[in-house]
């Protein structure tokens, strides 16, 4: 399979969409999208080749919190495990970008495509 890749993807042109979709969006030499939902936090970087990353992150696990005396001072301590799963393609056009970042989310949702 042969993937043109475009030297000055439009990406002003993504703009609309995402931020109907809720996403907060910066443009300058790529663009940048950030989204935070129920289903963790997502991270969209398109360049003007036209790749395009997509990372999610979630808490995985979160333990109870403890408190610990040191020195004469009370300090507060919570662990996280988080969990990351990235997607890239290359995008070819401006009009298949709302189906392709569907199908980017779906996938990092989805441990089981790394089986």
């Amino acid at each position: 399979m042969t993937v043109t890749q475009l030297s000055d993807f439009p990406l002003a042109e993504l703009i609309p969409h995402l931020t109907a979709k809720g996403w907060d969006i910066t443009l300058a030499d790529s663009l940048t999208g950030f989204r935070q939902d129920a289903h963790g936090a997502f991270r969209l970087t398109v360049d003007r080749s036209g790749r395009a990353y997509l990372r999610r992150t979630w808490i995985r696990a979160s333990g109870p919190g403890k408190t610990i005396h040191r020195e004469g001072h009370t300090f507060a301590i919570h662990v996280e495990e988080h969990q990351l799963h990235e997607v890239m393609t290359i995008l070819d056009s401006v009009e298949a970008f709302p189906h392709v970042l569907s199908i980017m989310c779906e996938l990092t949702r989805s441990p089981e495509v790394m089986d």
